[in-house]
């Protein structure tokens, strides 16, 4: 995915407080190859917020209608 250049990263912190989630939460998916996309830069975990925005779209459940 390209990024544009306005778009934010976020540490894990940032990114779990984004999604509403703990930061363990995001460390396991990442150690598990789940979750959103991430980069590593040095030691640091990074998240784009539209990396974020997919994640999360792709999490979205819609019910079926009732018949």
């Amino acid at each position: 995915m390209s990024h544009q250049t306005d778009d934010k990263l976020l540490s894990r912190a940032e990114a779990a407080a984004y999604l509403q989630v703990s930061a363990s939460s995001l460390a396991r998916w990442a150690s598990n190859k789940r979750g959103p996309s991430y980069y590593r830069l040095g030691r640091e975990t990074r998240y784009y917020v539209s990396d974020l925005e997919s994640f999360r779209a792709s999490r979205r459940v819609v019910p079926a209608a009732d018949c």
